[in-house]
């Protein structure tokens, strides 16, 4: 009688904790709550109802998150967002300036300084000491990988609040919401985007841009043209630099010596704008673990530049190629191989940049096919 009365106790057990997972997961699929406001739920992704089957659709119009649980970090709640909010903006904001005082179209900045008298055996290793105060001087190039690291981290995080944030609540935060911050209505949200604004003036000047920090994929393509400028900066330097007409009214002395110099300016220019290449591609493969890449937020402007980064490789390489193809002649026998080092240039810029185009084209159009986030 005994050995009875555990076995249907232990079988009504087993029933009861069924049926609490079973509530489990039709809880689950309901956290978003009215207007999806929810600490738990983001107003366009919704929490997997059964928690086990990742990649199953809460309902028939709102998409699942994978992972949406977090078990590593637990579940993220407003103040969370907020404090994210906060860090990407810190990391886009003074790298931002720091790239404007690097710009050529800045008065008063280190253009001149940094970059249009660049050394290039020893520029990188000038001295810089940066506008915001907080963070301590260092050589150029220390600046320079700083800024690439920041810039990274700020996409990673403007992608993630893109995907997850709740958008909406920020939006209509105007300082009373029972976390306190930041007043968002009217510090962060309230204006509309304009990056070119309008000098009633009539100036000529280049306003400060108009930003809608609550519009966070802008805020991520932001975050990686900034990146991508800072590269480009220097390659467009460099190819000017190299493509000068450096010529004195008597001869040339030394024009060997010169011409290697440009080469050494182009492969500079190269190298940077491979660099450029390489930070606009990495969110080609950047999953946010929602079912989307970070690239799937890339706009006309983002393929562009990616497009220019390619093409000033090629150009690059072709111009390499024309002074290799009269270098190194001092007699006849040296021809054939001058020509040789030059054709063997042109083909790997020629075949590069044909694979590289079309790998861009073909990515592109499975980005726009798929729908993307």
């Amino acid at each position: 009688m005994k050995r009875t009365h555990f076995l249907w106790r232990g079988l009504l057990l087993s029933l009861g904790l069924g049926l609490t997972l079973f509530g489990l997961g039709g809880s689950a699929q309901a956290a978003c709550g009215p207007g999806n406001l929810s600490e738990f739920c983001s107003a366009n992704y919704g929490l997997l109802g059964n928690l086990s089957a990742v990649g199953s659709a809460t309902s028939n119009t709102l998409p699942a998150v994978d992972n949406s649980q977090l078990p590593t970090v637990g579940a993220l709640f407003y103040a969370d967002y907020k404090a994210l909010e906060e860090q990407a903006r810190d990391l886009l904001q003074r790298n931002m300036k720091f790239r404007q005082d690097i710009s050529p179209y800045r008065q008063n900045n280190n253009f001149n300084k940094l970059v249009r008298q660049f050394d290039i055996n020893a520029g990188y290793s000038a001295p810089y000491d940066d506008p915001d105060p907080a963070i301590a001087p260092m050589t150029l190039q220390q600046r320079i990988d700083l800024a690439d690291s920041d810039l990274r981290l700020a996409r990673n995080l403007y992608a993630f609040l893109a995907v997850y944030a709740p958008e909406a609540r920020m939006r209509a935060d105007n300082g009373t919401d029972s976390v306190p911050g930041a007043n968002y209505k009217e510090v962060l949200c309230a204006q509309a985007e304009n990056p070119n604004p309008p000098d009633p003036t009539k100036s000529g000047q280049v306003l400060e841009p108009i930003i809608d920090w609550c519009n966070f994929p802008a805020r991520l393509r932001q975050s990686v043209r900034e990146a991508a400028y800072l590269r480009m900066i220097f390659a467009q330097q460099f190819m000017v630099d190299a493509l000068g007409l450096h010529f004195s009214a008597g001869a040339l002395i030394g024009g060997e010596d010169f011409v290697r110099q440009e080469v050494a300016k182009l492969d500079a220019a190269k190298h940077q704008f491979a660099l450029a290449d390489q930070g606009l591609r990495e969110a080609l493969g950047h999953s946010l673990g929602s079912g989307c890449l970070i690239s799937d937020f890339y706009t006309q402007t983002e393929w562009l530049l990616l497009s220019r980064a390619v093409q000033g490789q090629e150009v690059a390489q072709h111009h390499i190629a024309t002074r290799l193809s009269y270098l190194d002649i001092k007699t006849d026998a040296d021809i054939p191989l001058a020509q040789a080092a030059a054709q063997d240039a042109y083909r790997t810029a020629s075949v590069e940049g044909y694979l590289k185009l079309v790998s861009l084209a073909g990515t592109a159009a499975v980005g726009a096919s798929s729908g993307g986030c």
